[in-house]
């Protein structure tokens, strides 16, 4: 368990809140990869893109425990694969697009402008779920039989 210092001043507790924000724990994939990994899924326009382990998409977790905002996963991937990404949302204008790891999807946002960059953050309501996650993007699973409908 972890415990505050106790502060030398009356009131609360002196917490050094700037350590904690800046805290980000990273999940470069450094394991082995393995032929056919999926690391995650963008499903939407009519079309799917499986990013595969060996593209080595790196994903960052910020816990950001001093606001209100829920912790969230910021995911780079490599310029090809930002190109297909940025394809597939164009299609997807206006409509929703599922983003699905180890064939459970994590988010259904709605496409308001292509992503077209090569990172990405998503929100997740718990620490322990985004963790789960980025782990899960940085070893990879089998893909899906099927895609979402």
């Amino acid at each position: 368990m972890f415990k505050l210092p106790r502060s030398t001043t009356s009131g609360p507790p002196a917490i050094a809140l700037t350590a904690l924000v800046a805290l980000t724990l990273s999940f470069a994939s450094t394991a082995p990869t393995h032929a056919g990994e999926i690391a995650f899924s963008v499903i939407g326009g009519g079309g799917q893109i499986d990013v595969p382990v060996a593209s080595k998409p790196r994903v960052k977790v910020k816990p950001r425990p001093s606001t209100l905002r829920p912790p969230a996963l910021t995911i780079s991937v490599a310029p090809a694969v930002a190109a297909q990404i940025c394809a597939l949302s164009r299609k997807a204008v206006g409509q929703q697009i599922a983003i699905q790891v180890g064939c459970r999807t994590i988010s259904r946002p709605v496409v308001i402008e292509p992503l077209c960059g090569q990172t990405f953050t998503i929100s997740v309501p718990l620490l322990g779920e985004a963790t789960f996650i980025a782990e899960t993007i940085r070893k990879g699973s089998p893909a899906c039989k099927k895609p979402l409908s």
